[in-house]
């Protein structure tokens, strides 16, 4: 970049000089026509060895002419030259004549004539120092009709016969220039060389002789050397010329080309010397402007930003019309670079302003959009379209238009992630849908190769998310094939198996997801793989492949997080495949690792799995735990009645009533009794009549009854109401209990106690007589040798109670002769 801007800016300030130079002597201080004739000798008339004297005597119209000559009366000299080489055509002085003439018709303005008469001199005496002053004249006629090759033929023949060494280094100086606007830029070199090199015409002189023609010669050669891009080359000629020239502008040009140079040959400490140089001189020109664009351009590239900068803000300078508005990128770039993008902004909109068809116009443009974008500013993507519009009106195949399209690409893909991770999903799909249109806008072609692969990788992955599965399957499909060896590859297999998911192709995603695993195993996406191949085969209800996934991925990952979520799901397979002693230890595992997201689904994995392995006292605390956890989490999912009824029937069986109580009410639908087993209401009742929960044992009871109809049990769960009722002194309901239960069953034990229980609801309220009768009718009509002795004991009670003594002894006697060894 360096270099095509120095050669641009350098270019442009010598298009001046050399077209300049190129229009005629005028414009040069050194121009040729300064060169005069070759003066005569003081006699006009030369005589010639072997000529008589009488045969010069006839030439007095020469000397004549040349007379008028010197006065300046060019047309009556040049008739005179002319009669005299009508006269005297094979006379010794007829090249001097031949050439006066020309030099009158040069004078009056006659240029075709006096091309003619020169040319004429040339090509008749071949030598001499006529010819070389004719050969001078003809060129100079050349040079300035701009025939630069012609010249250089005359200066040429000019350099060998023009007597004077000045006179013929002049003629070889311009021989070089010629030959440098003619495009020949080695023959030219060459001779400018020659010129350099020339010693004094007098070696006693040598010590005061000065070249004329050195400062002018090294500059040209230097220009040279630069155009044929030998930078190297034209910077030690520059160098050498800033520090050995009188003349100031050389010295100021040279001081201002070696500087560019310098910064082109990457030597940016000595390029700074120089332009600095180069400002030090008096006065405002070209050259000064140079310098200090050129000193702008260095601070650039050397990062320099501030001074750039400040440069900028305290030179006053007029840049050339084609590099201004580069150096004004420059600026515009080295405020944003050092964060002040609203000053970049102003000078960004000065140069698309005023140089709207421009390339620099176009990329300002740009580089302005880059600034709201980094601004944050909320109407960025209106200004790319109205960027995008202009543009495409202007210059329908700038880079720029895709550039910028990018950026909004860009731009939408980051607001999409961050709404994504907001939980804002509509927001985001809507985001990477306007993200998906840019990035498929945007012309490959038109953008640098590095942003190709995220481009297309960020297009696929914008389409997946905004919905559009298939688009985003052949644009993954496509990064795929054209950057196989990416490192965002695992990242886009991922996203393409996903999306696959998505549309319930599962076989195209499994074959994604083990690629990726299998190709990039360190990947960072391998684990998500693993993670994605065991769900689906859970899915698939593909238990053993699940399983294998799930274990690979704990393998490998000892560490992931999705380690709880593996050993989960293999606790779920093992149960399925009803190897409930492995499935427990997963099931802790998961629930250990992450008790927030699996410990209720583990427990009550744990819960079942206990369950189907008949571990009683283990799905009692873990049964237990999770009716705690339950009691307070409504959206826990319920242990199934089936699983709590077991456990409180084998507990009612261990004959632990606390814990039996605890699981059966827990089994049971109390909101719809029927939804629940008769004998888990029996066995509820039961288990809170042992743990004398008389108010508590009543409801399941009578929900038994509603659903027994069998007269055996109903009548010993009439008994138990009667007897829970008593404990509550529900008399009445007591009594009315009992006598149901004798009437469901007319003989047996539970009749027997039936009885009993009438007899203890009379004495509860206070009727020891009837009591006492109650008693002994059943110790008369049931034996049992615990009951009926009980019934005996009873009766003796409630008649002593009821002052009846002569009854009570005649039954105390029966108790100790029948059951002598009974003791209540």
């Amino acid at each position: 970049m360096r270099q095509s801007f120095l050669r641009t800016a350098t270019a442009v300030a010598l298009l001046s000089i050399a077209w300049a130079e190129r229009g005629g002597f005028a414009q040069d201080s050194n121009a040729p026509s300064a060169i005069r004739a070759q003066p005569l000798e003081p006699e006009t008339s030369v005589p010639v060895d072997g000529v008589p004297e009488s045969f010069s005597k006839k030439e007095d119209l020469l000397a004549y002419a040349d007379l008028l000559y010197s006065k300046q009366q060019y047309p009556l000299a040049a008739r005179q030259y002319q009669l005299f080489l009508q006269q005297h055509p094979n006379s010794p002085n007829a090249q001097v004549g031949w050439f006066r003439l020309g030099e009158c018709y040069l004078e009056v303005g006659q240029q075709a004539d006096a091309a003619t008469t020169f040319k004429h001199v040339i090509d008749t005496y071949k030598q001499g120092i006529f010819v070389g002053s004719a050969a001078y004249r003809l060129a100079v006629m050349k040079y300035n009709a701009k025939d630069f090759a012609a010249a250089a033929l005359y200066f040429d023949i000019a350099t060998a016969y023009l007597s004077s060494p000045d006179a013929a280094l002049q003629a070889q100086f311009y021989l070089a220039r010629c030959q440098q606007l003619a495009d020949e830029p080695d023959q030219a070199a060459t001779i400018y060389q020659k010129v350099l090199d020339a010693k004094a015409p007098d070696p006693a002189t040598a010590a005061q002789w000065e070249n004329p023609f050195r400062e002018r010669s090294l500059l040209e050669l230097a220009r040279l050397q630069y155009d044929v891009g030998n930078a190297r080359e034209a910077f030690a000629k520059f160098e050498e010329l800033a520090t050995s020239a009188g003349n100031a502008e050389y010295r100021e040009e040279a001081y201002a080309r070696a500087g560019l140079l310098a910064s082109e040959l990457g030597e940016l400490e000595t390029s700074n010397d120089y332009l600095a140089k180069a400002l030090e001189f008096e006065g405002e020109n070209q050259w000064k402007s140079l310098a200090t664009v050129g000193l702008i351009f260095n601070y650039f590239s050397a990062g320099e930003y501030e001074k750039v900068i400040g440069m900028y803000s305290s030179q006053a300078f007029n840049a050339p019309d084609d590099t201004r508005p580069k150096m004004l990128l420059i600026v515009g770039h080295s405020y944003r670079l050092t964060d002040n993008l609203k000053s970049a902004i102003e000078i960004y909109e000065l140069v698309e302003q005023n140089y709207r068809e421009r390339p620099e116009g176009s990329e300002a443009g740009y580089r302005r959009l880059q600034c709201l974008n980094q601004m944050g500013d909320a109407g960025f993507p209106i200004h790319v379209t109205n960027y995008v519009d202009r543009q495409r009106e202007i210059d329908p195949g700038s880079e720029f238009i895709d550039l910028a399209l990018l950026m909004r690409a860009e731009w939408n893909f980051a607001k999409a992630q961050s709404a994504a991770a907001n939980g804002e999903r509509k927001e985001a799909g809507n985001l990477y849908a306007e993200a998906a249109v840019d990035y498929a806008a945007v012309r490959g072609d038109k953008i640098p190769e590095k942003y190709l692969e995220p481009r297309l990788y960020k297009l696929g992955w914008s389409q997946s998310e905004s919905g559009d599965a298939s688009g985003a399957i052949i644009t993954l499909g496509e990064f795929d094939r054209a950057f196989p060896s990416s490192e965002l590859m695992p990242s886009a297999l991922a996203k393409r198996a996903e999306t696959y998911q998505s549309l319930q192709d599962f076989t195209a995603a499994l074959e994604d997801f083990r690629a990726l695993a299998t190709k990039y195993p360190d990947a960072t996406e391998a684990e998500f793989s693993l993670q994605q191949i065991a769900r689906i085969h859970g899915h698939r209800r593909e238990i053993d492949q699940m399983i294998s996934a799930y274990r690979e991925l704990l393998e490998k990952y000892p560490d992931s997080s999705a380690s709880a979520e593996a050993s989960y799901w293999i606790g779920v397979g093992l149960f399925e495949q009803e190897k409930y002693e492995e499935a427990i230890p997963e099931l802790e595992t998961a629930r250990k690792k992450d008790p927030e997201n699996y410990g209720n689904m583990a427990s009550l994995r744990l819960v079942l799995s206990h369950y189907q392995a008949e571990h009683l006292d283990e799905l009692a605390k873990e049964a237990g735990a999770y009716l705690d956890k339950a009691a307070k989490d409504e959206k826990m999912a319920p242990i199934p009645p089936k699983v709590l009824g077991y456990l409180g029937r084998r507990l009612f069986d261990r004959q632990d009533y606390q814990l039996a109580d605890r699981f059966l009410a827990a089994s049971t639908t109390p909101g719809d009794p029927t939804a629940t087993s008769s004998e888990i209401w029996d066995l509820l009742g039961q288990a809170r009549m042992k743990l004398k929960d008389y108010a508590g044992a009543v409801e399941p009871l009578k929900n038994f009854l509603t659903m027994t109809q069998r007269p055996s049990l109903r009548a010993q769960a009439l008994l138990e109401l009667g007897r829970a009722y008593l404990q509550i002194k529900q008399y009445d309901k007591a009594l009315e209990s009992a006598r149901e239960s004798l009437s469901s069953l007319k003989e047996g034990r539970t009749n027997a106690e039936a009885r009993v229980l009438v007899g203890d609801i009379a004495m509860a309220q206070g009727d020891p007589a009837t009591a006492g009768r109650e008693y002994t009718v059943m110790s008369q009509i049931f034996v049992d040798p615990e009951l009926t002795p009980l019934a005996l004991t009873k009766a003796i009670k409630a008649f002593r109670q009821a002052g009846d003594e002569e009854q009570a002894t005649k039954l105390e006697a029966q108790l100790k002769s029948q059951y002598p060894e009974y003791k209540p």
